[in-house]
């Protein structure tokens, strides 16, 4: 079906479009997947995942943390009694030996002990110290690696530092060509502690968004892999051997009986027990003087850290902004020891994966939802369904399932069909009233709306309205002398007349009949001057049409005028016709009394015969102004009616009724 020009009715079926947004959804579907495997824990989505993953510690809030772990804090109270920073080591040698004393399980130090190069003699200070560690026995001592060679004071470890690694290593399952870079060297102590002491390396990873998340169990340095300070603490503190350590490269670290998950950048998600101060912490300075109650320490394991701010040595936790090493170090060993990591086996990575193919298939499924609101609740109302799912396996089971990828597709599905359905939509909407406004050229506009099927069913609609006729008198006359164009002219200048009179004062043609028309007032929407507008209407059009009778005269025709009807009233908008041609319009006895008054007019060689109900209405409306000019005429039996009616004639008749010209010249 074609439309006016330059206009076409055809939109492409909804199910074709259905079946394209469903198949982008898929594909957009499938390349998440490969895309989780690879950049989960990379990019910007890793630091959207890793906020989702802050929220939820702070919505479980903290846990009871294990007391196998206590600290010995080099804090703001220490700095004001030693008076500076580093301040002699002679001091962390009377703390080793009070901790050992008291029965320390371990004694662990997150400080880098660095000093004079190799081969330079130890100051009184450092050989005390050193002196401590050894009668302690039990001392672990902390090294880095480094990325930066300008870091680094060692490129190859020494062989205390080598003797540390793990030595049961298996590669099975894991490609060595993407396991993490290795550093370019290491900041080691000096080596006359090494060689008292247990080494272990500090080196810790934080993310994009200087959050650290992750403990790294193991750190690749030649052939060899090097466990980390809290792997290498809670070995001590459990009495394991070296040979009860096996780490699984891309799998997990097995420490004695214990198995830990870990991925392929060998790090574990850090199960943060609260904020700082969640490990029993006590100050350096009173350790160093002996100033605690004995069996304070007695089978722990007691962590040496800095915790002053002026220190640095922080990190972002989901608790804390500024959380200070020592206590990471703190949480990460509790981990090892009995709270455990959160988990992302690859059984987790299965169900993330299921989650991001079933978000794809939920978005598509909205697509069967109508109603652009109802589709937002209900894509609210999975992302809650989906927080509510992965908090529970956070805090039942402290597994971490990944958040952004399944939201993500889910999200990018639902923007796909529903805004594919919204863009449907309008451009449905913007075809319909493209359609009816070229149906309004040819259609009732009281049927344009049923026709395009936006109103429904006809339904029989019964407004209170004001009812127009109007008819060309003298135009049967007048066309006799005219060609079957000009007659066509002239129909169609009156038709336009009608029209424009019409849509000045809210009026809704009805139809055009020959020389005539019906229009209503008061549709789609009734208001309280309908009846006042169609008297301003029937006016306008009788004194449009007055005007042409000079033109017509000039080019030999007779003078024509107009006759017009109106009536106010309930009527009823239904359909008509027979079971092949049926049209939508008014009917009813309002209907029926214009067109009797619209005939009256030549009985009463006047233009425009009203109902006393449209009088009274246009009074009511205060538009008494239009009624000027209007005469009261006897009472008028109307065709069909049994009771007569009040009619007001415009303009007043003449007293004889009888006039020597047509009476609607006096129009002019």
């Amino acid at each position: 079906m074609s439309g006016a020009p330059g206009t076409s009715w055809r939109v492409a079926p909804p199910a074709l479009w259905a079946r394209v947004e469903t198949f982008v959804v898929l594909v957009l579907t499938v390349l998440l997947l490969p895309a989780y495997l690879t950049h989960r824990d990379s990019g910007p989505l890793q630091a959207i995942e890793g906020k989702t993953l802050d929220w939820r510690f702070q919505v479980r809030g903290p846990e009871p943390a294990g007391d196998a772990v206590a600290i010995v804090a080099i804090d703001d109270q220490t700095l004001a009694r030693l008076g500076r920073w580093p301040f002699p080591r002679a001091w962390l040698a009377r703390a080793v030996d009070a901790l050992a004393a008291d029965g320390a399980r371990g004694i662990v130090f997150d400080l880098l002990l660095v000093g004079a190069g190799a081969g330079a003699a130890l100051d009184p200070n450092d050989q005390q110290l050193r002196q401590s560690i050894a009668r302690a026995g039990n001392v672990i001592v902390p090294f880095a690696f480094v990325y930066d060679p300008d870091e680094a004071n060692r490129t190859l470890l020494p062989h205390n530092i080598k003797q540390s690694a793990y030595g049961t290593v298996r590669k099975d399952l894991v490609d060595i060509g993407q396991l993490p870079k290795q550093p370019a060297g290491a900041l080691l102590p000096l080596e006359s502690f090494l060689t008292v002491a247990r080494p272990a390396h500090v080196t810790v990873f934080v993310e994009q968004d200087r959050s650290l998340r992750f403990a790294h169990t193991a750190i690749g340095f030649g052939d060899s892999f090097y466990p980390s300070l809290p792997v290498e603490a809670a070995r001590l503190f459990l009495g394991l051997d070296r040979g009860d350590l096996t780490l699984d490269l891309g799998v997990g670290l097995t420490l004695g009986e214990r198995f830990f998950a870990m991925d392929q950048e060998m790090a574990m998600a850090i199960n943060y027990a609260g904020p700082a101060g969640s490990y029993e912490t006590r100050s350096f300075i009173d350790i160093a003087n002996g100033d605690f109650p004995a069996g304070s320490f007695r089978d722990r394991l007691v962590l040496i850290g800095p915790m002053a701010a002026a220190l640095g040595d922080q990190f972002d936790t989901p608790y804390a902004p500024m959380l200070s090493g020592v206590e990471v170090f703190a949480n990460v060993i509790d981990n090892l020891l009995g709270r455990g990591f959160l988990q992302r086996s690859p059984q987790t990575e299965w169900f993330d994966l299921i989650a991001i193919a079933l978000g794809g298939l939920v978005a598509i499924l909205l697509g069967q939802l109508r109603r652009p609101a109802l589709a937002f609740l209900a894509m609210v109302a999975v992302v809650a369904v989906w927080c509510g799912v992965n908090f529970y396996g956070f805090a039942a089971w402290q597994t971490w399932l990944n958040f952004s990828f399944p939201t993500l597709a889910f999200l990018l599905g639902a923007t796909v069909v529903v805004g594919g359905h919204a863009m449907r939509e309008n451009r449905l909407r913007a075809h319909a009233e493209r359609r009816g406004e070229t149906l309004t050229r040819y259609v009732s506009p009281l049927a344009v709306n049923d026709l395009q099927g936006i109103a429904g069913a006809i339904s029989n609609r019964t407004p209170v309205v004001a009812v127009l006729f109007v008819d060309l008198v003298g135009f049967t006359r007048t066309s006799e002398r005219m060609t079957p164009v000009e007659t066509g002219q002239l129909l169609r200048r009156f038709h336009h007349c009608v029209e424009r009179a019409a849509e000045a004062n809210g009026g809704v043609i009805d139809k055009f009949i020959g020389d005539g028309a019906l229009v209503v007032f008061g549709v789609p929407e009734i208001g309280q001057a309908d009846a006042a507008n169609a008297v301003v209407a029937a006016r306008a059009i009788a004194a449009d049409v007055a005007d042409w009778n000079s033109e017509l005269a000039g080019g030999g025709g007779h003078a024509i005028g107009c006759g017009a009807g109106i009536h106010y009233g309930q009527v009823s908008i239904s359909e008509v016709g027979g079971s092949q041609h049926a049209q939508i319009t008014v009917t009813g006895d309002t209907v029926n009394v214009a067109s009797r008054l619209e005939a009256l007019t030549r009985e009463w060689r006047t233009s425009i015969l009203i109902s006393d109900t449209v009088m009274q209405a246009a009074r009511q409306a205060g538009a008494g102004d239009v009624l000027d000019g209007f005469r009261e005429l006897p009472l008028q039996s109307i065709r069909g009616r049994e009771d007569p009616i009040v009619v007001w004639a415009w303009p007043a008749p003449e007293a004889d009724g009888e006039s020597s010209e047509p009476w609607f010249l006096n129009l002019r």
